[in-house]
């Protein structure tokens, strides 16, 4: 989780400078080629979970929850992130 809101927020970061004709499937792929290269680097499989002590295997619900929680802070970051580039007049929205 540490990671993929380090890279949610770098990318918060720089999109308002990015040209106006960059390709706008660019971000998508390339997050999700990060995402992807640390969940295969550090995400424990279900044996291994299973298998250790230290975890333990937490329901759909759970994640879900989890899940969702991120996501609105995520929308909140991003939020507060426009409308500080808005009151810079870095960014106009209208």
């Amino acid at each position: 989780m540490i990671w993929g809101t380090l890279l949610a927020l770098l990318i918060f970061a720089i999109l308002p400078f990015l040209p106006e004709k960059f390709p706008n499937y660019g971000i998508p792929l390339g997050y999700t080629a990060v995402a992807m290269s640390i969940v295969r680097q550090h995400q424990l499989t279900k044996k291994a979970i299973l298998e250790s002590e230290s975890y333990e295997v937490r329901s759909h619900w759970n994640v879900l929850g989890i899940s969702i929680g991120c996501l609105l802070a995520s929308a909140a970051i991003a939020l507060s992130w426009i409308f500080v580039l808005v009151l810079m007049g870095i960014v106009n929205l209208g």
